[in-house]
């Protein structure tokens, strides 16, 4: 099966989904270590509300200028990223 251009961006749209959930999920352990070793050990889940970081920031500019130019364009992305 030949993968397209329009799969590769809904996977990297996909990624990014995840690494979204995953950067405000793990921002949100930035504790005291004893609080955050309790709230794993109570396997709870940190309160909202959460904020991604500049690592999901960076991500959104590279699948931006993906959809935009169909490839990284390094001005594009330079641009975009010091426009964040």
């Amino acid at each position: 099966m030949a993968i397209t251009k329009g799969t590769r961006l809904l996977c990297a749209q996909h990624s990014l989904e995840g690494l979204s959930v995953g950067d405000a999920f793990g921002e949100r352990f930035f504790l005291h270590p004893d609080v955050a070793e309790s709230l794993i050990v109570a396997r709870a889940i940190p309160a909202s509300p959460w904020y991604y970081t500049d690592d999901t920031q960076m991500a959104l500019s590279i699948v931006t200028i993906l959809q935009e130019y169909g490839e990284i364009n390094q001005d594009g992305l330079a641009e975009s990223f010091a426009k964040q």
